[in-house]
């Protein structure tokens, strides 16, 4: 990853904050495969071997310019071959339709 716990220059904006760094490094991962640079910036504290919860997050930057696109594709979802998006309203159990 590209960095840990250090300060992100200025024109980067926040685009995902998550629990682990597997989460962040598969968003830098996407990133990377769209030619979109990014910081990731831990501040998780961890004291091995003993496990103390989550303490602490992972956050990913990039820059402001490429916010939206970066955005984008953090809510781009894949289906396997075969599979349905979910309905776009919400399906009421009581109108007889499966």
């Amino acid at each position: 990853m590209s960095g840990a716990s250090r300060r992100v220059p200025p024109g980067w904006k926040l685009l995902a904050q998550v629990p682990g760094v597997h989460e962040a490094a598969l968003i830098e991962g996407r990133l990377a495969e769209a030619g979109i640079e990014c910081e990731v910036e831990s501040t998780l504290f961890t004291q091995e071997p003993v496990a103390l919860g989550l303490l602490g997050m992972v956050k990913v930057w990039v820059p402001e310019q490429r916010f939206a696109e970066a955005e984008s594709l953090l809510h781009e979802v894949e289906l396997p071959e075969g599979a349905e998006p979910p309905p776009a309203e919400p399906v009421d159990p009581d109108d007889g339709q499966v």
